[in-house]
């Protein structure tokens, strides 16, 4: 496992795809922090006092394209370059390599997360403090840790399981899109509030308010909770809770993390153990 290890961070520090992800995240943080402190100078002519937690997390869901791509690189040209092959004819265990490509993409990813968060400390001087406190960032953080272990699994078996780059592409950018999408749906269906209350006009031309009803579309009961709990064991819907800075259960999220990176790896282990490597 050390010398699996060794050749593929060895072979990481060559890659152009993992420097231009951090310098690109790196930017990207950079530029909304500069956005942030205009926002942050808005909202206090308002009458309100923002922390900097309101925008540090902002591009936080923009992190997992960047990983697919990244992953796609990394191991697609494991494949092509012969290199998945060359490691078994010298004798390495399938379940090595497997492990070792995993562990290099999630560190590799993590650094891109670490790059993410570098680049927004700026805004410490540009926006102020977190009002939430040393202890709210470090769960925050965990949080995000937990992500990008999720993500780095989920890249790592479909890098494994397709053989051409391009297809592995495809495959991470469509599987990114698809949980975004389904993300993003549960998340505005939790947000529907409860009762709907509105104003309208009368025959007089005169505003009045229309009495609170129930909201059809607002989620009750054991639905609210299984689809809470699927917001917060999807990757993507972790993603959207760090931006929102709506993360409630910050132990059941990092706990539905590990889960699903475990049970996302013993299926990635199962299919590279049957992959036919040619």
């Amino acid at each position: 496992m050390n010398k699996l290890l060794s050749a593929n961070f060895s072979r990481l520090w060559k890659i152009p795809a993992f420097w231009i992800s951090l310098l690109a995240v790196l930017a990207g943080a950079l530029a909304v922090m500069g956005l942030a402190r205009s926002a942050a100078d808005a909202a206090r002519q308002m009458g309100r006092d923002p922390g900097l937690e309101e925008y540090y997390f902002q591009m936080i869901p923009c992190l997992g394209p960047v990983y697919a791509l990244f992953a796609s690189f990394f191991l697609g040209t494991e494949y092509s370059d012969g290199t998945l092959r060359n490691k078994l004819i010298v004798g390495h265990r399938r379940g090595s390599i497997y492990l070792a490509a995993y562990i290099t993409c999630f560190a590799a990813c993590l650094a891109i997360t670490a790059a993410y968060f570098v680049g927004s400390l700026p805004g410490l001087l540009l926006v102020g403090p977190f009002q939430f406190g040393a202890t709210g960032f470090l769960t925050y953080a965990l949080a995000a840790v937990g992500m990008t272990a999720a993500f780095a699994a989920l890249f790592t078996w479909i890098g494994t399981a397709s053989t051409n780059k391009a297809v592995t592409v495809v495959l991470t950018l469509g599987l990114w899109l698809v949980l975004a999408l389904a993300a993003s749906g549960l998340n505005d269906r939790l947000a529907e509030p409860e009762l709907i209350e509105g104003l309208w006009y009368d025959g007089a031309g005169q505003l009045m308010a229309i009495d609170p009803e129930p909201n059809a579309l607002y989620l009750s009961g054991t639905v609210r909770v299984v689809c809470q709990c699927v917001l917060e064991l999807l990757p993507t819907g972790q993603a959207l809770l760090l931006h929102d800075t709506a993360v409630i259960h910050p132990v059941r999220q990092i706990l539905f993390s590990l889960l699903l990176t475990g049970v996302i790896l013993a299926a990635g282990l199962l299919t590279f153990r049957k992959k036919d490597l040619k």
